[in-house]
């Protein structure tokens, strides 16, 4: 096999952006307001409500998509409130990090081994015992390679509660219902399963927590960072400049491109192709004698996290990966696993780069036998 000249992005993100959606990169960049800009912006955001399943408020915020977890968390808890950690892994373990920094009482509801789903007879008495102010869950840790079962644990959020659900890594591969689900925040991504340029996040925010936030109800505790102040702006400047900071236009262009493709090949299809070529690395993994860390069934559609044997250094692997075939994958040292984690999401869900991704990892593993 040839070696890649330019490094394939197979690690969980950023990915491989759709060819479309980079060329605009190389575009002219328009003003990030006025009313022709207005226009563009307003049609991506109805766009991006069909992605996250709602026609309720949907924005896009400036910068990683863990502010946006952190802007909702700042807008709502006081000192001493309760908030209920979903699982675990790198990324629910920041969140949780998070909240105790604004002062919350977190409470963890998670399974012994990394991969495995919540016992959901727990966390509901959890949440009965608990009364949590916040209910945070990340529906694809792209840490472990764990899809949560969001449809079950979204019956059990009380309507006292505001449920944020991070769906960095789902998002544009799959399905979401965010209306049906009772999300109040819901953070999405642009370069991982959209295969837009990363920089930018689409975030929805429910009825109730917009009224939350209302600046006449509460004063904002942040500029960038808390809810409030983004509906102080909209309201204020909503037909000329609907957010309290600047945004690239090129980055929201790309962004646009990436979600008519999406949207085109329709996301039902577009799960449909995710889940087949999940089923090619799991089977190709399970051909080469290893073991994914979650189990099949419960196995995210765009990432898998895979388990090495102690004899072989997953750090060895990625750069052999790199070196040796142009081909970049990660590793599970963020929840201090020996193994690695191959994406594929968006654009590099296609056979043409996981089959090749999959071959270099077998002539790598084969040299220790």
């Amino acid at each position: 096999m040839k070696r890649i000249s330019k490094p394939l992005l197979m690690i969980p993100g950023p990915s491989e952006p759709y060819p479309d959606a980079l060329s605009i990169l190389a575009s002219k960049v328009m003003a990030h307001y006025g009313e022709e800009w207005i226009k563009i912006y307003n049609k991506i955001l109805e766009k991006l409500k069909l992605l996250f399943g709602t026609k309720q408020r949907v924005y896009i915020y400036l910068g990683p998509a863990t502010g946006v977890i952190e802007m909702g968390i700042n807008s709502v808890i006081k000192p001493n409130d309760n908030v209920l950690i979903i699982n675990k892994g790198f990324f629910i373990d920041r969140f949780k990090w998070i909240a105790e920094m604004y002062g919350a009482k977190t409470h963890q509801i998670a399974p012994d081994n990394y991969g495995d789903r919540v016992d959901l007879n727990e966390l509901e008495k959890a949440v009965k015992r608990l009364s949590p102010k916040i209910i945070i869950m990340v529906h694809s840790e792209t840490s472990t390679g764990l899809l949560e079962d969001i449809d079950t644990i979204s019956t059990l959020i009380p309507r006292d509660s505001f449920f944020f659900v991070d769906a960095v890594s789902s998002f544009g591969a799959m399905e979401l219902h965010c209306d049906k689900w009772n999300i109040d925040l819901c953070a999405g991504y642009a370069s991982k399963a959209l295969g837009a340029i990363n920089g930018v996040v689409p975030f929805m925010v429910s009825e109730r927590l917009w009224d939350h936030v209302d600046p006449e109800k509460r004063s904002p505790k942040g500029f960038m960072n808390d809810l409030g102040t983004w509906r102080m702006y909209i309201e204020k400047w909503g037909k000329t400049h609907p957010y309290p900071i600047s945004i690239p236009s090129p980055l929201i262009i790309a962004l646009d491109t990436a979600l008519d493709i999406v949207l085109d090949e329709g996301i039902k299809n577009v799960e449909k192709r995710h889940y087949r070529i999940a089923r090619i690395v799991h089977e190709y993994i399970d051909n080469l004698g290893l073991e994914l860390i979650p189990k099949e069934e419960y196995a995210s559609p765009t990432v898998s996290a895979i388990m090495l044997p102690k004899e072989i250094d997953a750090r060895v692997v990625m750069r052999r990966m790199e070196k040796d075939f142009g081909i970049m994958v990660s590793s599970t040292w963020l929840i201090k696993v020996n193994g690695v984690r191959i994406g594929h999401m968006g654009y590099t869900a296609q056979e043409k780069f996981v089959i090749p991704t999959l071959y270099a990892l077998e002539k790598i593993i084969a040299e220790y036998h």
